[in-house]
């Protein structure tokens, strides 16, 4: 649903979201601004995917940095039906907490850089994780997931070639 600026995702199953136009290849920036509404107990991730092949298919391939709402983040991979955790949830305190006195939501500004060896997670200009780049698929669609009953304004996402360091 359109929400200025950007739009709206409330989620029953967790989805992922994607314009398969919207593609990341070489080095890049991928940068989203989300803000989550009261997710009640749950400690459901939200976040980005990328290097996204075969999206529409049985058998999609990404990988996906994602946060909660309890101030961790985490770095996996779908291939197909199997998952495999490139780097487990981590506590990290430039991730927000969302708590009943935080207000109606919180904002997550994430970035993802994928230079020539390093895939880096940063969050609100922070550092917060990184693979080398072998251990996920850079290259391809990215876009958005959102785990199981969420509420979430997407404020943007963009993505935007890197020059080399």
């Amino acid at each position: 649903m359109e929400m200025k600026p950007g739009f709206r995702v409330t989620t029953g199953p967790a989805t992922i979201v994607f314009d398969s136009t919207m593609r990341a290849t070489g080095n890049w920036r991928l940068q989203a601004t989300i803000h989550l509404f009261n997710p009640g107990a749950r400690a459901e991730g939200f976040g980005v995917i990328f290097g996204g092949r075969g999206l529409n298919s049985l058998a999609p391939t990404y990988a996906y940095a994602l946060v909660r709402r309890d101030g961790k983040a985490l770095l996996k991979v779908r291939e197909g039906d199997a998952t495999r955790t490139v780097r487990d949830w981590t506590s990290s305190a430039a991730i927000p907490q969302w708590t009943a006195t935080a207000g109606a939501n919180v904002t997550y500004p994430l970035v993802i850089e994928a230079r020539a060896d390093r895939v880096t997670m940063w969050v609100g200009g922070t550092q917060v994780l990184d693979a080398a780049r072998s251990e996920l698929p850079t290259d391809g669609i990215v876009g958005l997931r959102v785990n199981h009953a969420l509420n979430l304004h997407v404020e943007k996402v963009s993505v935007a070639p890197l020059t080399a360091r």
